[in-house]
């Protein structure tokens, strides 16, 4: 039943994400915002944890500070939108913006309390990547993102399980939990409005999988 729901919002979360490639015109360019779900190495460079085999076995053949043995679905939107898999914003040894930046990091959530990196933190590293790109950018440095093509960009967000997870740990009801649902998807919308961002794409996903786990 969990792998009935997993794939139903799996396809639901395609169906958002896809149509939103054929406004793109040029080059696409992909931020990513969220948790270990779509993490490809960002707790791991933060942290200077090392997360070793099974990980990364199964496609890299190398650990890649992913949080499963393959590719992450972050991983299919970038070969579908035929660009690089996604560096991560904290990786300081060879990462690569030209495509977009990954924040997402393992473990975050949409509160601002009890975790190291979350979404308001992951907002605040995209503004900052986006003023020092447009500082380094007429000297020919940095990632050389242009100013349309970060209004023109697929913004992605896949976020939300955590808050589920805190919201448990602190012994509150399955119902209460769920009441806890709209806060977490208005301070998603407070993050995009913060961006300036209109062009995004946002799962539920992990909502839906954490709250089957814990139905009755």
């Amino acid at each position: 039943m969990e792998t009935k729901y997993a794939s139903f919002w799996l396809a639901l979360m395609l169906v958002v994400l896809f149509p939103l490639m054929n406004f793109v015109d040029s080059k696409c360019i992909l931020f990513n915002f969220g948790d270990s779900n779509s993490d490809t190495g960002g707790l791991t460079a933060g942290l200077g944890l090392y997360l070793g085999p099974p990980a990364g076995r199964t496609f890299f053949n190398r650990t890649t500070g992913r949080f499963c043995d393959g590719r992450l679905y972050i991983d299919f939107i970038c070969e579908g939108l035929e660009i690089n898999f996604l560096s991560h914003y904290l990786e300081s040894s060879g990462p690569d913006f030209t495509d977009g930046v990954n924040f997402a990091v393992a473990g975050a959530a949409t509160t601002t309390t009890a975790v190291p990196f979350p979404l308001s933190t992951q907002v605040l590293q995209f503004l900052h990547f986006k003023n020092k790109t447009r500082e380094l950018r007429p000297q020919g440095r940095g990632s050389l993102i242009g100013e349309e093509e970060f209004r023109d960009a697929v913004y992605s967000f896949d976020i939300g399980q955590n808050d589920i997870s805190i919201g448990f740990s602190n012994n509150l009801t399955y119902q209460q939990v769920v009441e806890t649902f709209p806060d977490s998807i208005s301070r998603i919308k407070n993050a995009v409005i913060k961006m300036g961002e209109e062009r995004y794409g946002y799962t539920t996903r992990g909502h839906w999988d954490a709250c089957h786990r814990h139905l009755p």
